[in-house]
């Protein structure tokens, strides 16, 4: 909590009198203002969400039960009052948001488990993949962003530019056959999918993240089995990562470098490594930090695809499993993860631009 201290008169012969109002801080406010703003965004997903899964042209019942199954009148009756499918469409919306209220997400319909415990076995394993990608394409974005920049016009910078419209292009299930029969078929370097090999046990749950509870464990080996197994879709899925910030960083750092006060730091004597370090990356960072929240909220979606083809357990491909199946629960839960995670990480990255530029503190 903040206070002001507000000076008013007082009684003949006595000093100022301070008095403390106490307030809300800027921040809470703001956080507020959002999570209120929040309630009616999730609203309107799980709408969009429920109408568009309820109007695809194909029958549920179809597609989980079979085309004998379903000729039977009494099974697809039993089935469709099992799942609410008899009931009138709005009566199924209000029912589905009563129940998220109370924080149920329902019963998946292909594993026959509540949609919160499928999705609580799976998501830690996108989180660890989508992570493992963000932070492999700082580490070659940011420092290629650079160069580039520096060397604007010439060959190598022309390279990069070459280089990362091919990153952009090329779609990710490609690029996962293709690097996995290499690395895994042809070079036999990386394992084939999955988290661990069959040798191994999951280590003692404690961030779900398996390489870091592996080595909170002391199990060396088996941090290096996750990493050997997360390594390659994790390359995969920072491929256009990389190269969408690599040329933003490019974009921004050109930005910067024609400013006055890096002419200045330059003129002063300072070496090139600290002026790029200390004034052009530490200006440009608030421009590259918005497309860092975008780059990693989007990489949650890109696993799908990625998921599947390396056998990943995670959210992506239990989305996938979903989607062909018809499984309404488990895709609405799905699209209300996502969206949440899209609103931590963008509610994330507005609180860090007062961090990396205290300019842009939150101030209303």
């Amino acid at each position: 909590m903040t206070a002001t201290l507000d000076r008013a008169a007082g009684p003949a012969g006595a000093g100022p009198k301070r008095t403390a109002t106490r307030r809300r801080p800027p921040v809470m406010r703001f956080i507020a203002r959002r999570a209120l703003s929040t309630s009616f965004l999730l609203v309107g997903v799980t709408a969009a969400v429920f109408a568009v899964s309820r109007f695809v042209p194909t029958d549920p019942v179809v597609a989980n039960l079979g085309t004998e199954a379903a000729q039977d009148p009494a099974i697809v009756e039993a089935y469709r009052e099992k799942h609410g499918l008899d009931q009138p469409l709005p009566v199924q919306y209000l029912t589905y948001l009563w129940r998220l209220l109370h924080g149920d997400l329902g019963q998946s319909i292909q594993t026959g488990q509540a949609v919160s415990a499928d999705l609580a076995a799976r998501v830690p394993a996108t989180v660890e993949l989508a992570l493992a990608a963000m932070i492999i394409a700082l580490l070659v974005s940011i420092p290629l962003g650079t160069v580039a920049a520096l060397r604007r016009g010439k060959p190598s910078d022309k390279a990069v530019l070459g280089g990362t419209l091919l990153g952009m292009s090329a779609p990710s299930f490609w690029v996962g056959l293709v690097a996995l029969y290499l690395f895994f078929f042809r070079l036999g370097w990386v394992p084939g999918g999955g988290r661990l090999s069959l040798e191994y046990v999951p280590p003692p749950s404690r961030t779900h993240l398996y390489t870091v509870d592996a080595l909170i464990s002391g199990d060396v080996a088996l941090a290096m089995d996750a990493a050997r197994h997360l390594v390659l879709p994790a390359a995969v899925l920072a491929l256009p990562m990389i190269a969408l910030l690599t040329r933003f960083v490019r974009s921004s750092i050109l930005d910067v470098l024609g400013e006055d006060y890096v002419r200045n730091a330059r003129a002063k004597g300072l070496g090139e490594p600290t002026v790029i370090v200390r004034y052009v990356l530490r200006a440009a960072a608030p421009q590259i930090l918005t497309v860092v929240g975008l780059a990693l909220a989007n990489a949650f979606v890109g696993t799908l695809l990625v998921e599947q083809v390396f056998s990943w357990p995670g959210m992506g491909s239990y989305a996938y499993q979903s989607a062909i199946r018809l499984d309404f629960p488990a895709v609405m839960g799905v699209c209300l993860v996502i969206t949440v995670a899209y609103i931590i990480i963008n509610l994330s990255v507005d609180l860090l631009y007062g961090v990396v530029d205290p300019r842009m503190r939150v101030t209303t």
